[in-house]
Formats: structure tokens, sequence, C-alpha cells
């Protein structure tokens, strides 16, 4: 029996196109699909820009094996794991909220340029 719980590899889609990738999720963890990657086929079933999202669609922890034209023209089938899509929407907002403090963090005031956490 399936958890039920939504599932995702953690990529923004342009059409078919991966269009960017989140840090936490399995497809950028697993270092083998980047930016520019054309999704062509999802569990051997041939998706459309109309499809691709219902296609990689899944259950948390389910298998997912999706064929992509790189931009070189190589094809590649990767096979990964769908992981928790609400844990990784947190991680994601998490992340984004780090960088812009850290962004905005002002170590101007200190002496040394580096700060005291009381």
């Amino acid at each position: 029996l399936g958890s039920g719980m939504a599932g995702s590899i953690g990529v923004a889609l342009a059409a078919t196109r991966i269009s960017g990738l989140m840090p936490f999720g399995p497809a950028f963890q697993s270092g083998q699909l980047e930016v520019g990657d054309e999704v062509m086929a999802i569990d051997g079933v041939e998706v459309t820009s109309g499809t691709v999202v219902n296609a990689m669609t899944g259950e948390q922890e389910s298998d997912i094996q999706i064929q992509v034209r790189k931009p070189n023209g190589e094809i590649r089938l990767i096979d990964l794991v769908r992981t928790s899509s609400a844990k990784l929407l947190i991680a994601h907002n998490l992340a984004q909220h780090l960088h812009t403090l850290y962004k905005n963090f002002d170590t101007s005031t200190s002496p040394t340029g580096e700060t005291d956490f009381i």
C-alpha cells in the first residue's frame, strides 16, 4: 500500500523543458538532471507539454524513470525516487528565507566584521 502522500522530484518545467531545480530535491541531488534538459518520457510513456506534469506526479517514495534529451542531443534514462512534496516545499521556502536574511545581514556595525549571536 502507498502512503497516499504527494511526491515530487523538485523540478520546474517550461512545457517539457526543465527550467529549474530545487536544491533539496531528488533531481538536483542526483546530479543527473539539469536546467535545459527536455523531458521526453516518464516511466516509458512519451509526454507532451500537456501531459508531463501529471506523468511526473506520484506518491512520495515511489520510483520514477525519466527519459531526457540533454542540450547536446544525448538521450539519458534517469531513475529517481519521489520525495514528500510538502517537505520539499518547506525546505525550499526555508532556504529562500535564509538566503534573504544572509543577503540583508549587516556586519558593518561590528568592529571585527563578525557577528556575535546571543
